[in-house]
């Protein structure tokens, strides 16, 4: 009998056992598939922590059971990789207009992706 290919899904394991390693055992669920918006500095961080695995995954002409898959890899690192925060960064990352002021909707957006760490 053949065994079917299943690249997405052995990247996944991948990734998994890689999280698994690093910040101990976890149900980690697939992110849906859609746009995801990407901060440059956070990947930048994630690449740093993990940088043969990604030199890996850049190197591979195609997908690759041994991928860092791209999604997972970001939102897992988010809600796993410790943080520091003071409350300056915190009232700071609230004005995203500058203009001394929170801004209501980024107020509601980070309480939303707090209640999720």
């Amino acid at each position: 009998m053949r065994k079917l290919l299943d690249t997405f899904g052995d990247s996944l394991k991948y990734v998994n056992k890689r999280y698994n390693k690093r910040y101990g055992s976890s149900a980690r669920k697939v992110p849906a598939h859609m746009p995801h918006m990407i901060d440059r500095t956070i990947i930048s961080e994630l690449q740093s922590v993990f940088p043969v695995e990604f030199d890996e995954t850049s190197s591979h002409r195609l997908r690759s059971s041994t991928d860092m898959q791209y999604s997972f890899s970001y939102f897992y690192f988010l809600m796993s990789e410790p943080k520091e925060t003071n409350f300056e960064d915190f009232w700071k990352s609230l004005d995203v207009d500058g203009d001394g002021y929170d801004s209501t909707f980024f107020f509601f957006f980070f309480f939303c992706s707090e209640l999720l760490h």
